[in-house]
């Protein structure tokens, strides 16, 4: 009886073992879509965190299958993203041995402006058109949806910032596919040649401070790796917020009929703190431009519908702020430094031909 009961137990501390052994196995094969500090994120938690969004897409109707595999890596870039974010910001409030509410409303919610009435309303006026809902309130609640919808990306902009130095001072590695953006580059102004392995597509405005500092950068890029890189400009200009941006932008297209765009493109970075009409037409003539073609495109305004269909593209394409560059497709906002758009530059470089 007790030799019996022995046998029982003993294959008790088998069975317990074997299941222990199991599920270290299964916990030391998943596959890691992130390291943040040494710290995995696993593809098993980044399902946990989408799941209920990826459920929600395999119940919809047919979709073209490049769709379907887009749109499914984009919500598990979401989850991975936000997954990472929380780890970073735990690691930096318990380093500093603070809150993480209180970290992210010392850097994040105490760092947003106080958006005017004049910006809101001017955002509204040029968007209208993309806000098609808005038509049916009245002013008053147009302006404080677009008030709550701008202080919400101001938000975002400034979290992902933070979010963004905090991986450089913590280590951050992703093993995610990146997720990719078509964007048209036919003919818009580009340098390099079309079969380069690598373009880098440039949302941009002429009157951004932000823009005019990664103009350099990208130069030296293109520079440094030659026919390898193509780069092609976009029209962006924030028109709520500089108040010459569009009309420079039309500018720049009226020098590209002439094959001039790039150095017009220079010339309006160069003086961004000259662009009135007047200006515009000066930048023109110091170029020796043909003026008289030129000055009546820009006066006639017949490039300004082509500036606001590329505005279209780029908030379709996910644009909301400039500069934001795409890199073989990967979406960058903001100003970014040349090391970083090289690592990314030779990632895709590393990438095997489709």
């Amino acid at each position: 009886m007790a030799a019996h009961g022995g046998d029982q137990l003993n294959r008790l501390i088998l069975f317990f073992m074997l299941t222990a052994a199991s599920l270290a196995a299964a916990q030391s094969s998943a596959k890691n879509l992130a390291l943040v500090n040494g710290e995995a994120i696993t593809e098993e938690d980044v399902e946990r965190v989408a799941g209920g969004r990826l459920r929600q897409l395999e119940q919809m109707g047919p979709q073209p299958q490049k769709d379907y595999e887009r749109e499914r890596l984009a919500i598990r870039w979401r989850a991975l993203n936000y997954l990472v974010e929380r780890k970073l910001v735990r690691a930096e409030a318990a380093k500093q041995d603070i809150s993480e509410e209180r970290l992210l409303d010392r850097e994040v919610e105490s760092n947003m402006e106080t958006l005017s009435d004049e910006v809101v309303a001017a955002f509204l006026d040029v968007n209208q058109g993309r806000m098609p809902l808005t038509r049916r309130l009245s002013r008053r609640e147009a302006l404080s949806q677009v008030r709550a919808y701008m202080t919400e990306q101001m938000s975002k902009s400034l979290l992902d910032a933070y979010v963004e130095k905090l991986s450089r001072r913590y280590s951050v590695e992703t093993f995610l596919d990146p997720l990719r953006t078509e964007v048209a580059t036919a003919g818009f102004p580009a340098r390099g040649t079309a079969s380069a392995p690598v373009t880098i597509i440039e949302f941009s405005d002429f009157e951004c401070d932000h823009c005019a500092a990664l103009t350099p950068t990208l130069d030296s890029i293109q520079k440094y790796y030659g026919d390898r890189v193509r780069r092609v400009y976009r029209q962006f200009p924030l028109s709520y917020l500089h108040s010459h941006a569009q009309k420079a932008a039309e500018a720049s297209l009226c020098a590209h009929d002439q094959q001039r765009f790039w150095e017009y493109h220079d010339s309006l970075f160069v003086n961004q703190r000259r662009m009135t009409t007047e200006d515009l037409k000066r930048h023109a003539a110091s170029l020796r431009l043909d003026t008289a073609a030129f000055n009546s495109c820009l006066d006639s305004g017949q490039k300004a519908a082509a500036v606001m269909s590329e505005v279209d593209e780029g908030y379709k394409a996910g644009v909301s702020s400039t500069p934001t560059i795409f890199i073989n497709g990967r979406m960058f906002s903001g100003n970014r430094e040349s090391a970083e758009i090289k690592r990314i530059v030779d990632e895709e470089l590393r990438r095997p031909p489709n």
